[in-house]
């Protein structure tokens, strides 16, 4: 007979099971006091930064928006809005099917070491689908196609009716380009870090976890939103208009990010049911890991997003800088480098 196993033999030749925390469920997940002081110091400070209205009227022309790079390609100022009216019809549609139509997902956030919430699955479905920062990057993407294709629109009219070009700066309404240059500067930047945070952070995150399920990172509404938003606007500035960002508007962008910081803080009840505790749909926001990691985290981001920021901001004097170049190959080679560089779709 073969000698009889002890206890502990046993337990060494069992698979091992997943431990499970014996930590009471929190009600709530407040920002530490650091993050709440972090969040209010940049606000101020990024507050200060709004350009004024002098400011935004110098630099949102309608010339700005309607500058097409390669008339080769792009003959018209409507062809122009045509191809910035499919991009906003895709991103609109894709958005309205979401909210709609789709059953939705289903989402694990893999918490880190030291956090104090449970990894269960969260249902985000109908109007909470417009609730994570993907989708907020996305929709304003969105609005800013929208309103650069309006643009391109007006001032193809005014050419047609007046072809001396007087009235091209009076053919759109002052706000409508205001408005559209800072949409532009805040979703440009936003698809780089989108796309930066799922590749570099949430993907390898998923691919440590126990089942390193990635399929929910490869579907087509995450295609959408974490890579092809960034060819759509990295197309926009070196394909179609150059359009670029303004270096004294960078704190437009870090505002936006701050608001849905606070945004996320108030969500937390909100992602499942009370039984499960607080949830966050992104594990670098959680409120309960140990000491400063929080605050560390925010900075982390607003380092990256005012990086990629200067990315699109660089891209004026580096368009004027591959002018004369053979069919547009530089521009192309700058492009893919850019998108190669933060978009993922395997393992």
């Amino acid at each position: 007979m073969a000698p009889k196993q002890s206890s502990s033999s046993k337990a060494a030749a069992m698979p091992s099971a997943p431990l499970i925390s014996t930590d009471p469920v929190l009600t709530a997940a407040p920002p530490p006091w650091h993050s709440v002081v972090l969040v209010g110091v940049l606000s101020a400070f990024f507050v200060q930064t709004i350009p004024s209205l002098d400011e935004l009227d110098r630099v949102a022309t309608v010339q700005r928006f309607t500058r097409i790079l390669f008339p080769t390609l792009v003959p018209s100022l409507m062809g122009l809005c045509y191809i910035r009216t499919a991009v906003a019809l895709l991103i609109w549609g894709t958005s309205f099917y979401l909210v709609c139509f789709s059953p939705g997902w289903e989402q694990s956030t893999g918490y880190q070491k030291g956090s104090r919430l449970r990894i269960v699955p969260n249902r985000v479905s109908g109007i909470k689908t417009m609730f994570p920062f993907t989708s907020w990057s996305w929709n304003l993407l969105g609005l800013s196609f929208t309103l650069n294709a309006y643009i391109a629109y007006s001032a193809a009219l005014a050419t047609h009716n007046n072809p001396d070009g007087t009235s091209l700066e009076q053919s759109v309404h002052p706000w409508i380009l205001r408005l559209a240059l800072l949409c532009w500067e805040c979703a440009a930047p936003f698809t780089l870090l989108v796309a930066a945070v799922i590749r570099y952070v949430i993907w390898p995150s998923v691919l440590r976890a126990k089942d390193g399920d990635t399929a929910n990172l490869k579907h087509v509404r995450n295609v959408l939103m974490h890579n092809v938003n960034v060819v759509l606007a990295v197309s926009e500035t070196f394909g179609l208009s150059g359009l670029s960002t303004v270096p004294s508007h960078v704190g437009v962008a870090p505002l936006i990010g701050l608001i849905y910081v606070v945004f996320s803080w108030s969500m937390t009840t909100s992602w499942n049911e009370p039984a499960h505790g607080p949830q966050f749909i992104y594990f670098f926001l959680d409120t309960t890991m140990p000491g400063y990691a929080p605050s560390v985290a925010l900075l982390a981001l607003l380092a990256v997003l005012i990086l990629f920021y200067a990315v699109f901001g660089v891209s004026e004097p580096l368009l004027r800088a591959l002018d004369g170049t053979s069919y547009g190959l530089a521009h192309a080679a700058v492009a893919t480098l850019l998108c190669a560089s933060v978009c993922r779709f395997r393992d």
